[in-house]
C-alpha cells in the first residue's frame, strides 16, 4: 500500500502520521504564513514532498489529484475538518483511491460551520474513519455509518508528549490566552463584543494573532490589556498555554489542550464538537457575547479538587492507525 497525507494547517501538522511505510505528505499551504506552517513543520520534524501553494479549494483538489496521480497513492489520509481535509478526500475519490478520515465522526450539530459540512461530506466517502473517542462513534451510528470504524484516541496527544513537559515561566498564571480564527467570528460586531469583555475584566490578555485575523482587528480599537502577538511555533504555544491562567478560544485544538493541561476554557462558540470538556466542567460556551465572556473571566474557575478531568486519551493513538492501515 502507498499512502499519501494531505495536510495544511496548524491542526494536521500536529496530527499527521510519521514513520509510516511508503508514505509521502504532501502540504496544501492552506495556513499560509511561515509563523503557521514552516515554524510547525520545523519543529514537528515534517517534510512534505510536495507543496501546493493555495489556499483556494478548488486548485487543492486540482493539485492533490495531480500528486495522487503522480505517486499512484492507494489511500489518502485526511486530518480534521478543513479545506485541505474535504480537498484531498474530494480528489481522492475522484481518482478511485481509498480515503482514511483521521478525527472522523466529530459533529457540532451546526451547518452554518464550514467545518461541519466538511466533517459529514469526508466522513460520507470514508473507506477508514479513525475515531478520538466513544462519542464519535457513536455520532457516526446515528448517521448509519458502521464499517471501518475504529476508535483511535487523539493524534495530538501522542504529538504534545514529545514536547512535554514544560517549565514553568516567571509569568505563570499571571495573564490568560485569547484565539480567534473562526471563519463565522470573522466580523467586526463579534470582536468589539469580545474586546469589550476583556477591557472590561481588567486581566491580561495574550493574543496569537492569524494574519488574516491581525488585518481585521487593525481597524479596530485594540483594548490595552490585550497584548497582539505574531503567530506561535509548536513549542511555544504549548508553553504560552501551560502558563496561562484561562482560554478564551474558538479553536478546537486549543480546547484540547486546555483541558489535558486544566485551564479554565473560555469558548468563543455556542456548541462545541468535544463535549468532555463541557462535561467534566473545564469548559463554558459563551459565544461573542460580551455579557457571557465577562462573567466567565470572573466567575467561571473549575479546580482539579472538584473538577476532575476523566476523559484522557491513551498514548500510541498514531501506531494505532498504523497498524489498522496495514491490516
Amino acid at each position: 500500500m502507498k499512502y499519501l497525507s494531505i495536510i495544511g494547517t496548524r491542526p494536521q501538522y500536529i496530527k499527521v502520521l510519521d514513520n509510516l511505510k511508503n508514505h509521502v505528505v504532501c502540504d496544501t499551504r492552506q495556513h499560509y504564513d511561515n509563523q503557521m506552517s514552516d515554524v510547525f513543520l520545523k519543529q514537528l520534524k515534517i517534510k512534505p514532498k510536495y507543496n501546493l501553494n493555495t489556499t483556494e479549494l478548488g486548485e487543492m483538489i486540482d493539485g492533490c489529484g495531480k500528486v495522487i496521480r503522480s505517486e499512484n497513492s492507494d489511500c489518502v489520509i485526511v486530518y480534521g475538518d478543513t479545506r485541505s481535509t474535504l480537498a484531498g478526500a474530494l480528489a481522492a475519490k475522484f481518482e478511485g483511491k481509498m480515503v482514511a478520515h483521521v478525527e472522523s465522526g466529530m459533529r457540532s450539530y451546526d451547518m452554518k460551520q464550514p467545518e461541519e459540512v466538511v466533517r459529514v461530506i469526508v466522513d460520507r466517502i470514508s473507506d477508514y474513519k479513525f475515531c478520538a473517542n466513544k462519542p464519535a462513534r457513536e455520532n457516526l451510528r446515528k448517521e448509519g455509518i458502521f464499517n471501518n470504524v475504529f476508535i483511535v484516541g487523539d493524534p495530538m496527544w501522542d504529538s504534545l508528549n514529545k514536547v512535554l513537559p514544560i517549565p514553568k515561566s516567571k509569568d505563570f498564571e499571571k495573564y490568560n490566552v485569547l484565539t480567534i480564527h473562526r471563519q463565522q467570528n470573522d466580523n467586526d460586531e463579534f470582536f468589539k463584543e469580545v474586546f469589550g469583555a476583556l477591557e472590561e475584566s481588567g486581566e491580561r490578555f495574550v493574543f496569537p494573532a492569524h494574519p488574516r485575523i491581525q488585518k481585521r482587528i487593525s481597524k479596530l480599537k485594540i483594548p490595552k490589556n490585550v497584548e497582539v502577538i505574531k503567530p506561535l511555533g509548536y513549542k511555544e504555544m504549548i508553553s504560552l498555554m501551560t502558563n496561562c491562567k484561562k482560554v478564551v478560544t474558538d479553536s478546537g485544538g486549543l480546547q484540547r489542550e486546555a483541558y489535558w493541561f486544566s485551564k479554565p476554557c473560555i469558548i468563543l462558540r455556542w456548541e462545541t464538537e468535544w463535549t468532555e470538556i463541557i462535561e467534566d466542567g473545564w469548559g463554558t460556551l459563551v459565544g461573542g457575547r460580551k455579557d457571557l465572556i465577562l462573567e466567565a473571566l470572573k466567575n467561571f474557575n473549575p479546580t482539579l479538587s472538584t473538577n476532575k478531568p476523566k476523559f484522557w486519551p491513551e498514548y500510541g493513538c498514531k501506531e494505532r492507525i498504523k497498524e489498522l492501515l496495514n491490516g
